[in-house]
């Protein structure tokens, strides 16, 4: 493994203090006694920090004067809002739970009155087939009572019918 594959920013102390320094903006220059020669070494980079640091939290922080000032009657008033709010909040929260049960309740009769004449309405379908086939044998063997036999027949479709009509 290669120190190209392992990618790493190793610099010295003296180039971080730089970095930090011209970051930091407001640092204190001076020369050496060298004669002139100018070489500027940055002074006390933790009192920068300090000082920075120092500017950017009160900058941030805002001050009491920004903050609006509620009296305690209007802070009464507002908690007042708060509780009427959330009563209003519970009520309508039951509310949709009475209204979930009911809906629940009415789908339920409803699946029960479909199946329930799904149900009755088959059997009686069932039921008007077989007495059409008695009613034609009895017509069959005796001739003369063709009048009754037509009669019963109509009663049956009729029944069978309202059966249809009320579903």
């Amino acid at each position: 493994m290669s120190l190209k594959d392992l990618d790493l920013n190793l610099e010295f102390e003296e180039e971080i203090e730089k970095k930090e320094a011209l970051e930091v903006g407001e640092l204190d220059f001076h020369t050496g006694d060298d004669g002139g020669a100018g070489s500027g070494n940055v002074t006390d980079i933790k009192q920068a920090r300090s000082a920075a640091s120092s500017k950017t939290t009160s900058q941030a922080k805002p001050t009491s004067q920004a903050m609006p000032v509620v009296n305690s009657q209007e802070m009464a008033q507002l908690q007042a809002q708060i509780q009427l709010l959330e009563k209003q909040v519970k009520d309508l929260t039951q509310a949709i739970g009475t209204v979930k049960e009911s809906a629940a309740a009415k789908v339920a009769v409803a699946n029960f009155k479909s199946d329930f004449l799904v149900e009755h309405l088959t059997a009686a379908g069932l039921m008007e087939n077989q007495v059409n086939q008695v009613i034609n044998q009895i017509y069959k063997k005796v001739p003369a009572l063709k009048n009754e036999a037509l009669m019963i027949k109509k009663l049956v479709n009729d029944f069978h019918l309202n059966l249809k009509k009320k579903k």
